[in-house]
């Protein structure tokens, strides 16, 4: 279901149809306000994406709410932030 970038900002398929980002934004809510959120570890999840900075680039498109990601290392989530937002 979400174990693809696909799933997780344009397509969610499966059991939770119309639950992507841009589905969600498609039924009438704001960019700014729909949080991507993956588990840092697989033992936390049924899937997810190896690398969910790629999955970020949903920003190009107009998404802008930020992720989430609990249980990461901090240099998981320095390669995220640096490949979305660096600061």
């Amino acid at each position: 279901e979400y174990t693809t970038c696909t799933g997780l900002a344009t397509n969610s398929g499966g059991a939770f149809t119309k639950s992507s980002i841009f589905e969600i934004h498609s039924a009438g809510m704001g960019l700014n306000k729909i949080v991507m959120g993956k588990p840092a570890t697989a033992g936390n999840a049924n899937g997810f994406p190896s690398t969910l900075a790629t999955c970020v680039q949903a920003k190009d498109a107009g998404w802008s709410a930020g992720v989430m990601y609990p249980n990461a290392a901090a240099s998981w989530i320095k390669t995220v932030q640096s490949l979305s937002w660096p600061v």
